[in-house]
């Protein structure tokens, strides 16, 4: 089996293809800038299947782990975002597709948000939505994966989880919606996940959210109790009072929670643990 991961200097697919390589997978992992030498490198708005260099077939796995994730750029550059989340990235899928290739394309939770209905408000949940339609016409065998909000305890990578923690203990100003609800999922499970989909020639939609339903406020609360700070740095906010009220109130996806290894709760212990003691 081949498996290329698209978006491999990103920090999903980054993840991916060290756990991948470890493993000892015949691995082919792309990047669109930097000098990685791990990498090939792969502008997806210019370059086709070719550029790779390698023969596509059944056993091939195509892991699309690469888009525009900022959802602001993506709300506030419609054309520009969709030509390469979605025109591009579906002419490469549908090129190893006719190869015989298999698909694994990483969506997002935001393709499904309004109350259980496949109608997503913003741009980048439409793109990722018009993706997964896409790969449903086309593709034999693929499989469509929708992680929630994805967290690392690495505090270099800067993920929500670590940063939240680091200005509680820095004192620093922060702004945590109360209105908003969302499953965080562990870098580490979701990367398992990924794997055993593509291996195992798993099929279909898979969701792919944490275990907790929590807001930012509840974390930062919680965080705040366990550094034992008080909350004068935390400004709790609605949607509406900073420009989000198109965002999604909650994160309406059922969670097939077999994956799931790291309770969001000793994810946040653990992180609160490294931050204190950087700054001890």
């Amino acid at each position: 089996m081949l498996v290329i991961v698209l978006g491999a200097s990103g920090f999903i697919g980054g993840h991916l293809f060290s756990e991948l390589q470890q493993r000892g997978y015949n691995l082919i992992g792309t990047q669109h800038s930097g000098d990685d030498h791990r990498f090939v490198s792969f502008d997806l708005l210019q370059d086709g299947v070719d550029q790779l260099e390698v023969e596509i077939s059944e056993q091939t796995v195509l892991i699309v782990a690469s888009s525009i994730t900022d959802t602001a750029f993506c709300q506030n550059h419609p054309e520009e975002s969709w030509a390469l989340n979605v025109i591009h990235t579906l002419r490469l899928i549908e090129a190893v597709a006719q190869r015989e290739g298999r698909i694994l394309f990483l969506s997002s939770d935001y393709a499904v948000e309004d109350d259980r209905q496949q109608r997503p408000l913003l741009n980048y949940g439409k793109q990722k939505r018009a993706v997964e339609a896409g790969i449903e016409e086309c593709c034999a065998s693929y499989a469509i994966v929708r992680p929630g909000k994805v967290y690392s305890l690495d505090p270099s990578e800067g993920s929500f989880l670590t940063e939240m923690c680091r200005k509680i203990q820095c004192d620093e100003p922060q702004k945590v919606l109360v209105d908003q609800l969302f499953s965080p999922i562990f870098i580490d499970d979701l990367v398992g996940a990924l794997i055993q989909i593509a291996t195992d020639d798993k099929s279909g939609v898979f969701n792919l959210p944490g275990k907790a339903l929590v807001s930012r406020a509840e974390l930062a609360l919680l965080a705040c109790k366990r550094l034992g700070k008080g909350r004068e740095s935390l400004q709790m906010v609605l949607r509406s009072e900073i420009g989000l009220e198109c965002y999604p109130r909650y994160i309406p996806l059922g969670s097939d929670w077999e994956w799931q290894k790291m309770s969001l709760f000793d994810a946040l212990a653990i992180a609160c643990e490294r931050v204190e003691a950087e700054c001890s």
